[in-house]
């Protein structure tokens, strides 16, 4: 499942973010949880960080603010 997931988040641009949690889950067949379990899994590996992004522009950002961006993932 982990392969798929990261697999996706390539496909999305090398990242992702709150907004495209529930497109993951639908397109994985899973629920948030077994989703947050694969990111962590992800995250042990190596394999992705977790970065806070600009919604509007999907970028990664340096500062947050929770008004304006959210919590993502991002491929290392």
């Amino acid at each position: 499942m982990e392969n798929k997931l990261l697999e996706l988040i390539k496909q999305n641009g090398n990242i992702v973010s709150e907004s495209d949690f529930l497109m993951l889950e639908q397109r994985l067949n899973i629920d948030d949880n077994a989703l947050e379990i694969c990111f962590k899994q992800l995250i042990e590996q190596n394999k992705i960080i977790p970065v806070w992004v600009n919604p509007s522009t999907n970028l990664c950002v340096s500062e947050k603010d929770f008004e304006h961006y959210e919590i993502g993932y991002s491929v290392i």
